[in-house]
C-alpha cells in the first residue's frame, strides 16, 4: 500500500471559512463521508447482526453486567457469561464497536461449558469513561497507554479469580491491534493472544484517503460521533504501533494471528509482518484466510471459539479454519 500525503490540518481548513453547505449537500456529504469512512456499502451481514443482537444479546438476561470502578473515577464497563473450566477469554473490540460486538459467542453454549466469556466496553466508548464527564466523545481515549491503564486491572481481577485457567486475550480489528500491547504490558498476567484482523504494522497503519476526507472539517461536521471517535483512533494507530514495534520480541505466550486475504479494512500483509515479529516465539500460528474479509467476529465465530481453546491448551494446531460461503461481499 503505499504511504498516503500528510492531511490537511484543521487550522488550515477553517482559516478559508467555507460557507455551509445547503441541505442537498449535507446529505451527499454526510452520506459519502459515511461510505468511505467504512469503505464499504453496508453488507446484509452487518445488518443481519444487528438484528440478531436485538433479538438474543443486548437484552439477554443470562449476560452478566458489571461496572467496574477504578480509583481515578474511570468505570470500565463489562459483559460475562459461561463457566471458567478451561479459560477466561477477554474479548477486545475494534472501532467503533461495543462489547456486544462478540454476541455470536455469548449464546455458544457449547463454548461457555468451557469458557468465561468476558467482553468491555473499551475505554472511551459506550460506558466505560471517566465518571466526572458522563458523555465523553466516542474514542476519546485513543492511545495504547491509556487503553492499558484502565484495561489492565480488569484483567489482573479476572486473574486473581481464576488462578487455575489461563487468561487468553482476544481483539479484533483495532482490538486486535492493541491487544500485543496490553498482553506486553500485562505479561504475566496474559497466558495467550488471539489477534484477527489487526493492524500491526505502522508502514500499513496510515490513515486512508476516505480517513483524511473525514477528517476534513466541513465533513466532520456531519458526521456521527462513533465515526468521528473512530477516525480519531485510527489516526493514532500508527504512532501507537510504532510504540509496540520493539516490543514483540518479549512476547514469550503463545500467540495466533487470524487474517483475511480480502480485507479491505486492514491491509492482509499485516499476516507476514506478523510472522516476521514473532519467528523467535516458536508457540505462534499466522494463519492467512482465502477471501475472508474483515467481519470475522460475525463470520468466523466457530473458529475463534475454537482458537480460544486452542491457545488455552497450548495446542495451536487445533485452530482450523474452514471455508465460508460468499465471503467476497464483505470488506
Amino acid at each position: 500500500m503505499n504511504t498516503p500525503k500528510p492531511p490537511s490540518t484543521v487550522a488550515q481548513l477553517t482559516a478559508t471559512h467555507p460557507p455551509p453547505p445547503n441541505h442537498k449537500t449535507r446529505q451527499t456529504i454526510l452520506t459519502l463521508a459515511i461510505l468511505l469512512l467504512t469503505a464499504c456499502s453496508m453488507p446484509q451481514k452487518l445488518s443481519d447482526h444487528r438484528e440478531f443482537l436485538e433479538r438474543e444479546v443486548l437484552t439477554n438476561p443470562a449476560i452478566a453486567t458489571h461496572q467496574f470502578e477504578q480509583p481515578d473515577n474511570f468505570t470500565l464497563h463489562y459483559r460475562s457469561r459461561g463457566t471458567a473450566t478451561q479459560a477466561v477469554a477477554v474479548w477486545i473490540h475494534g472501532t467503533p464497536g461495543s462489547w456486544a460486538d462478540i454476541g455470536h459467542l455469548f449464546v455458544n453454549d457449547e463454548f461457555l461449558a468451557k469458557v468465561r466469556l468476558v467482553s468491555l466496553d473499551r475505554p472511551g466508548w459506550g460506558k466505560s469513561h471517566h465518571r466526572t464527564t458522563p458523555h465523553p466523545p466516542p474514542g476519546s481515549l485513543p492511545d495504547f497507554a491509556d487503553q492499558a491503564k484502565h484495561i489492565a486491572p480488569l484483567l489482573e481481577k479476572l486473574a486473581a479469580a481464576h488462578p487455575n485457567v489461563p487468561l487468553i486475550l482476544a481483539g479484533h480489528s483495532w482490538g486486535g491491534s492493541l491487544a500485543p500491547y496490553l498482553a506486553a504490558e500485562q505479561s504475566t498476567t496474559v497466558d495467550g493472544i488471539l489477534i484477527l484482523a489487526g493492524g500491526l504494522d505502522p508502514a500499513l497503519a496510515a490513515p486512508r484517503w476516505y480517513n483524511r476526507l473525514a477528517n476534513l472539517w466541513p465533513v466532520r461536521q456531519l458526521l456521527p460521533p462513533a465515526l468521528i471517535g473512530a477516525n480519531r483512533e485510527i489516526y493514532a494507530l500508527r504512532p501507537n504501533l510504532q510504540k509496540m514495534a520493539n516490543r514483540w520480541q518479549t512476547l514469550q505466550m503463545p500467540i495466533l494471528v487470524i487474517q483475511g486475504t480480502k480485507d479491505s479494512l486492514v491491509h492482509p500483509a499485516n499476516a507476514p509482518y506478523a510472522r516476521t515479529r514473532l519467528k523467535n516465539n516458536p508457540n505462534t500460528q499466522i494463519l492467512e484466510l482465502p477471501n475472508q474479509g474483515h467481519l470475522l467476529q460475525i463470520e468466523q465465530t466457530p473458529l475463534i471459539a475454537q482458537c480460544i481453546l486452542a491457545l488455552a491448551q497450548k495446542n495451536l494446531p487445533k485452530c482450523t479454519p474452514t471455508p465460508i460461503d460468499n465471503p467476497t461481499n464483505i470488506p
